[in-house]
């Protein structure tokens, strides 16, 4: 896979996206990753009679792929995600498709870090274009590519 963008490479206003349809696979598989087995996540009869009249998707699993998307776009650049502040509009269904949109709206280098740090606004609609989720996040990006190396002999005696 190509390396994402640099930190010198980013400009303040650049936007990326991504897109992910939501399965079932995805709801089940969250309940057991996250623990949470919450019946508007797992239990249809449950979640029929609730004001969704279906189940929905974890807000966690939103934001998660809601950050594929920054992963994607700096992979092998993203050195730490820093933070997340998020406000969930909507729900998602099994189904739907989840948009997030990303806009680099500052960026601040730091030396120390080999790099800086990039603030971003955040918003996900589903395909009928309703906002589901909108927000805020940080990362700190590289200024240069990731480049794996192997373990020498004394950090692979320590494992």
């Amino acid at each position: 896979m190509k390396s994402g963008k640099t930190f010198e490479e980013i400009q303040d206003g650049e936007r990326f996206s991504g897109a992910m349809t939501v399965t079932e696979s995805h709801v089940v598989l969250a309940a057991g990753i996250f623990g949470d087995l919450a019946p508007l996540h797992v239990n249809e009869v449950f979640a029929e009679k609730t004001r969704f009249r279906t189940r929905i998707a974890h807000g966690t699993l939103t934001t998660g792929i809601m950050a594929g998307v920054l992963s994607s776009y700096f992979y092998g650049t993203a050195i730490g995600y820093l933070e997340q502040y998020v406000r969930f509009l909507a729900p998602v269904n099994i189904g739907d498709t989840v948009f997030s949109e990303w806009e680099v709206v500052e960026r601040l280098p730091k030396r120390k870090l080999g790099g800086g740090i990039v603030s971003f606004k955040i918003t996900c609609r589903i395909q009928d274009g309703t906002p589901v989720l909108e927000g805020t996040a940080k990362a700190v990006i590289s200024s240069q590519p990731y480049e794996p190396t192997a373990p020498s002999s004394t950090q692979a005696s320590m494992r």
